[in-house]
């Protein structure tokens, strides 16, 4: 199998698995939601860690569809150039482009690992003795993720740029043209 095609079956399990994790977060959180109101309403009592726990859920599901969006390339962009250039041109912009979505990444990515380590100091408890940097471990992953998907469709666009080109189809369609 060639590696092109390998790292596409790579790409499309961690799409998957990606989706997976969407989709049991969301029904997770449906279900807590849900018992919660019921009882609250019904039998005026609660469940007392399932606040936090819809908190932890939500910066995941967020974290994780932002993850899903940069690598179905459906992520906010605000990319007037690569709408104009076209050929090598475009491909230079959107190379700028992934490269400064890359650093911008890498570097919340950091952060974010700061932000876990000082949470882990401090030792905070989220629910149930589950320590609350735990929750947080999942912005450092994601955005260092982001990061290296950024750097990847940097050296597409590269390749596309600066790559073999596609001979043009013939004119007229015909054998023996027009």
């Amino acid at each position: 199998m060639q590696t092109r095609a390998k790292l596409k079956k790579a790409a499309a399990a961690w799409d998957a698995c990606e989706q997976v994790l969407l989709g049991c977060l969301v029904v997770g959180m449906v279900a807590l939601s849900a018992t919660q109101i019921v009882l609250r309403n019904v039998f005026k009592s609660g469940i007392t860690w399932a606040e936090p726990v819809l908190g932890a859920s939500l910066l995941w599901i967020t974290m994780l569809g932002a993850l899903a969006a940069t690598g179905a390339r459906k992520h906010i962009n605000i990319d007037i150039a690569s709408r104009i250039f076209r050929g090598r041109m475009r491909a230079l912009v959107v190379t700028v482009t992934n490269l400064f979505a890359a650093a911008v990444s890498g570097l919340l990515a950091w952060a974010a690992l700061h932000y876990v380590l000082a949470q882990k100091e401090a030792a905070g408890v989220l629910f149930l003795g589950v320590p609350a940097w735990s929750a947080y471990t999942i912005m450092p992953l994601c955005f260092g993720v982001m990061a290296i998907r950024f750097l990847i469709q940097t050296a597409v666009a590269l390749a596309d740029a600066f790559g073999p080109r596609e001979p043009l189809p013939a004119r007229g369609g015909g054998e023996g043209g027009a």
